[in-house]
């Protein structure tokens, strides 16, 4: 079949995850004619299983010192705080809340390091620990001994973020294919093209996280990329008390990171990060669910899960490249030839790699929105949705 639709934009982004629809809202919002594709639909599987928190350091300075993690990381709250008020580079005033603050909790002998801890002053000055009678509903059971402090580090719903950033530009976000072509030359990249679409650009910006790394296969020197396995957990229940909460005990990783969601048949769904999803990569399904429902019994032993349906899946943090394999601070931009290649790192850092993307960029070059015109037809890229709503 003939090429019907040859468009010409000044940036085509790859990658519907999060960085690629931050980057698409500023690019629209500067008056760049910028396009968005993906080949499976908006959300990108990283960005949809996130926990959704917006981290203001607090569990990256569980060392005992300031890492630079930490300290690049708390300037984003800010950031994120002016965009739910409506005052920020994107208006996020919409956006479903899960949590406006996110805990830290401990147990029995734990917890007088806590409170050493938060008088430190090494996390934010609006975190402190919490009365008991101020506890959030989980840990007032009478079997819970520790401490509980809290941080104010917003929880997203992350579908209700995703479809706030796509819906003022979703004629932009097409549907690509599998079998979608990237023609490179001698310049760069130099056409995308699919079925009976080929698209060109004056620059182009990956944001595809794990899918980067095969689609820059045919480029010469290209940037390099790690990945970061996790063995991801979430329980279905009828009903589960929330809790946004990350467990720390005497390592420099929370211990299980919890968060509450509610699937669409109306159901609870505990999903559980941290160093359980970290260690949870030597484990098969079976093991790693049978681990997951003995770290709960032990840590929550008063909260009733008999109902609960569990499941587990892997999933890959992509990451740029760095030496020893160490976890990035910042968010990792490359930028080779006429493309720019994007890792956030965490969903915290978005804005952030937007932000070092358009200071690579060139001025705006076209001037009418023919491109946009140049799309009707075209089909766009679905709403995708996470696992426990599949």
């Amino acid at each position: 079949m003939g090429i019907f639709k040859k468009i010409h934009a000044d940036i085509v982004i790859i990658g519907a995850g999060i960085a690629g629809l931050w980057l698409l809202n500023r690019l629209v919002s500067l008056g760049y004619q910028a396009i968005l594709i993906d080949n499976q639909g908006i959300g990108g599987f990283q960005t949809l299983h996130s926990q959704g928190i917006i981290h203001g350091g607090a569990k990256y300075a569980l060392t005992g010192s300031v890492t630079k993690a930490a300290m690049n990381i708390s300037h984003m709250t800010k950031l994120w705080s002016d965009c739910v008020s409506g005052k920020g580079e994107i208006d996020l005033s919409t956006v479903k809340i899960l949590s406006h603050h996110h805990l830290l909790w401990t147990r029995g002998r734990f917890t007088a390091g806590l409170k050493s801890f938060i008088s430190s002053k090494i996390l934010v000055s609006d975190s402190a620990v919490l009365n008991p009678k101020n506890y959030p509903e989980v840990f007032k059971n009478a079997e819970f001994f520790g401490s509980v402090c809290q941080c104010e580090e917003t929880v997203f719903d992350v579908g209700s973020l995703i479809e706030i950033l796509a819906k003022p530009h979703r004629e932009r976000i097409l549907l690509s294919s599998p079998e979608t072509q990237f023609i490179w030359g001698s310049k760069g990249l130099d056409l995308i093209k699919w079925e009976d679409v080929e698209l060109t650009a004056d620059q182009f910006v990956f944001t595809a996280g794990e899918g980067v790394e095969k689609l820059l296969e045919p480029l010469e020197n290209s940037p390099k990329m790690q990945r970061r396995p996790l063995h991801m957990v979430y329980l279905k229940a009828p009903k589960l008390p929330k809790i946004y909460a990350h467990c720390i005990e005497s390592g420099t990783k929370p211990r299980v990171t919890i968060t509450t969601h509610t699937a669409e048949d109306g159901r609870e769904v505990w999903y559980l990060g941290g160093e359980i999803a970290e260690q949870g990569v030597k484990r098969n399904s079976e093991e790693q669910i049978k681990f997951a429902q003995s770290e709960l019994q032990e840590l929550l032993p008063w909260v009733n899960l008999s109902q609960a349906k569990w499941h587990s899946f892997l999933i890959n943090r992509a990451e740029g490249e760095m030496p020893n394999h160490t976890r990035p601070d910042v968010p990792i931009i490359k930028k080779i030839q006429n493309i720019q290649v994007v890792w956030p790192t965490k969903l915290t850092f978005a804005p952030l790699a937007a932000a070092e993307v358009l200071k690579n960029l060139q001025p705006v070059s076209q001037k009418t929105d023919q491109a946009i015109l140049d799309l009707l037809g075209i089909k766009k890229a679905p709403l995708l949705a996470a696992l426990w709503n599949q």
